[in-house]
């Protein structure tokens, strides 16, 4: 498999974020950094879905076994997302920063900081568990840490693009 799209991913983002930054801060708008948030959903549900694809095929032709193909999928899916989703909160955290809007500035920090924190600091078993008990897969766990912070800050552009009246 061509893992490219990855490096392209961790490579391209933080020129996009302050690209997106900076034509929110001169337009005094939401809808650069909104449309990053929109991309980086539609890679987080793209990339679960291919992840699920190529899952669901290894475990029709190997029986039993763990097939290494999958395994670097997901290493790789999840490490470029969260790089991904690290640039995008920094931009949201900057953007919020530059507007002194303090309220959305700690929603976003708060958002995008807490599930990191219990992802990585929990035991191994904890978030799957938590997932299996919603009713989730329990290989969507990287789901916990990459979707917050593009909700939060789509949220947040929504709010800026309106102009007053969600500005905190």
């Amino acid at each position: 498999m061509d893992h490219g799209w990855a490096l392209l991913l961790i490579v391209a983002s933080p020129a996009l974020v302050a690209l997106a930054v900076a034509l929110d801060k001169r337009s005094g708008r939401g809808y650069g950094l909104g449309l990053l948030a929109i991309g980086t959903l539609v890679f987080t549900i793209w990339g679960f879905g291919a992840l699920l694809q190529a899952t669901q095929l290894a475990n029709a032709s190997v029986a039993g076994g763990l097939d290494l193909d999958v395994v670097v999928v997901a290493i790789v899916y999840t490490a470029s997302g969260a790089y991904v989703a690290l640039a995008l909160t920094l931009g949201a955290i900057v953007e919020t920063a530059i507007a002194r809007q303090w309220w959305w500035l700690g929603i976003v920090a708060t958002v995008s900081v807490v599930p990191a924190v219990i992802f990585f600091t929990s035991p191994p078993e904890l978030v799957p568990n938590m997932l299996a008990a919603l009713g989730c897969p329990r290989g969507d766990a990287p789901l916990v840490l990459l979707l917050p912070p593009a909700l939060v800050t789509f949220a947040y552009a929504i709010a800026r693009s309106i102009r007053r009246p969600f500005a905190l």
